[in-house]
């Protein structure tokens, strides 16, 4: 089964995501860590690079995104594959029901001797949220005391 046209708009955001990877952020160890600047050209659509950049480094940029992109397709294609009975029978409660709740989720994982971490419970999620605006302030303070 190939990719569907439903798909174009994940696959353009996963393709600006691993440009900027390696682009912009310096996160491939193949191109090193550089910043490739991109500049306002309104007569050819849009953002395009920086005059300064080699043909070469732009290939190796080009090749860097599509091992990505690859890399990544296969992996969520190996999951969906691993997991294809289990999210079969969540499709089917899904027609059926419309909408499922995570713990139905969880149990239809079950069902089929997955083991899922169960992240249902609202008392957790509210306690992760606390605990991440706890460390976001210990941060702040962290900062203020660095820079008096």
């Amino acid at each position: 089964e190939g990719i569907t046209t439903g798909a174009e708009n994940d696959l353009q955001r996963a393709t600006d995501l691993a440009y900027r990877m390696v682009s912009m952020w310096g996160m491939s160890d193949k191109v090193g860590p550089i910043a490739i600047r991109r500049v306002a050209n309104p007569f050819l659509g849009g953002m395009t690079t920086s005059v300064d950049t080699s043909p070469d480094l732009l290939r190796e940029i080009d090749e860097e995104v599509k091992r990505i992109i690859t890399e990544q397709y296969d992996k969520a294609k190996a999951i969906i594959e691993k997991y294809k009975e289990p999210l079969r029978a969540v499709v089917k409660k899904l027609l059926e029901n419309e909408t499922i709740t995570c713990d139905e989720f969880v149990e239809v994982f079950k069902l089929y001797g997955v083991e899922l971490k169960d992240k249902c419970k609202k008392e957790e999620l509210f306690d992760k949220d606390k605990k991440s605006e706890e460390n976001k302030e210990l941060k702040s303070e962290e900062v203020k005391e660095e820079v008096a």
